[in-house]
């Protein structure tokens, strides 16, 4: 009987990273003969990536999350999961946070799950817990006072962040072994849990990113025909540091007025970045499309000449090395994940994370020098294939063979 791998998950409702991730990665599990279910909290299945579950089992297991008080709180979340957890699993492999809370409490409170060692997959420690700026902006956001009620909201929101770091380095200490994406996320565990963390790096499908895809398609349809493109894909997030691409983006249209900057992605940033795009005078040159909106990802990149990955902070960058393999040179910020990916100067340019100048003069220096561009992409497209989900799942099987025989 093949082993059953439990992916676990908080929420698959979106085409970003972490899910491309899960789905990618079972995908190439079951291909070596594993038996993968994938359980999260909420599931949306025509959204999250219904090309790559094939086979794969998902499930959405929760009741109660619709709940305001529910949705802010992470222990709350986690408890349910632990509690629903169907038992037969051999492994569970938890993804991110709150899910090795629920792993490490349905070993303790569901019989189903007693014995079964769980492994935690950390693209980062939670920055909800332990990074100052975005604790802050949580704080301040009115939506999450109202959810907790405004009477005693700032407390409550303590409690729940002092309870939430209780449980989650109880988790991490508790897991039979904690797998991250890049050595900057490994460092970042070491610091605040004192585990180390094996790294092992995400893949990338070549048959579905690689040079020969078409863009002109997405060109037509944004008529932008052949004026320069830059592109980024990312969630719309305080973290994606996209105000300091829209910044650099109004450098490089005085220097290039038939320049266009295509956005795509979602999340709770977009209005503050619609309004941003407006009073830098960009309207009509800034593109942003939604997830609903793109059918084939692989030629919004395709499309694009330069891709654009200004994150702060970011554990690894899925999209940058997606965009590397369909032949694009990137200009990313020189933090985290992405300064291990981009080789600078070979396939892409490492800026400043936060100085709009820096991003600017890196655009406009590719732009002004189409060979240097295309000498970069053919570079980039070369780094890309290092990348491979097989190599990953390969990676996990032996892990798994470990835990299960320890």
């Amino acid at each position: 009987m093949s082993t059953r791998i439990c992916m676990l998950h908080n929420l698959c409702v979106s085409r970003g990273g972490a899910e491309r991730l899960i789905f990618s990665l079972s995908r190439d599990l079951r291909r070596l003969g594993y038996q993968v279910d994938v359980v999260a909290m909420r599931y949306e299945r025509g959204i999250c990536f219904p090309e790559l579950i094939e086979q794969t089992r998902v499930t959405g297991l929760s009741r109660i999350f619709c709940h305001n008080i529910f949705r802010a709180t992470p222990p709350l979340q986690a408890l349910e999961l632990a509690l629903r957890l169907p038992e037969g699993y051999d492994i569970i492999h938890a993804h991110n946070f709150p899910s090795a809370i629920a792993a490490f409490l349905a070993t303790r409170l569901n019989s189903g799950c007693a014995n079964t060692p769980y492994l935690w997959q950390c693209n980062e420690p939670p920055r909800i817990l332990y990074d100052p700026y975005e604790i802050s902006r949580f704080a301040s956001q009115p939506g999450n006072l109202v959810r907790l009620g405004r009477a005693g909201a700032l407390l409550g929101i303590r409690i729940m962040h002092a309870t939430s770091r209780q449980l989650d380095k109880l988790a991490v200490r508790n897991a039979s072994v904690v797998t991250t994406l890049s050595r900057f996320s490994a460092d970042q565990i070491k610091r605040i849990y004192g585990r180390n963390a094996r790294v092992v790096n995400p893949g990338i499908d070549m048959e579905t990113f690689n040079q020969h895809v078409d863009g002109q398609g997405v060109r037509r349809r944004h008529r932008i025909d052949n004026s320069p493109l830059l592109l980024t894909v990312s969630r719309l997030w305080p973290a994606k540091n996209l105000q300091t691409a829209l910044r650099a983006f109004q450098i490089v249209a005085d220097s290039f007025p038939n320049a266009y900057y295509m956005i795509v992605g979602d999340g709770p940033s977009k209005p503050i970045l619609k309004r941003l795009t407006f009073e830098l005078g960009l309207a009509g040159r800034v593109k942003f499309v939604s997830d609903a909106e793109v059918g084939t990802l692989a030629e919004y990149y395709a499309a694009g000449d330069i891709f654009v990955f200004p994150a702060l902070g970011e554990p690894w960058g899925l999209s940058l090395i997606e965009a590397m393999a369909t032949g694009k040179p990137v200009v990313a910020a020189d933090d985290g994940g992405p300064a291990e990916i981009v080789d600078h100067k070979s396939n892409g340019i490492l800026v400043k994370p936060a100085d709009p100048d820096s991003y600017a003069e890196a655009i406009i220096h590719l732009l002004e020098n189409r060979t240097t561009m295309q000498d970069m992409g053919e570079e980039a497209a070369a780094k890309a294939k290092a990348y491979s989900w097989e190599v990953m799942a390969k990676a996990y099987s032996g892990i798994y063979d470990h835990v299960l025989q320890s």
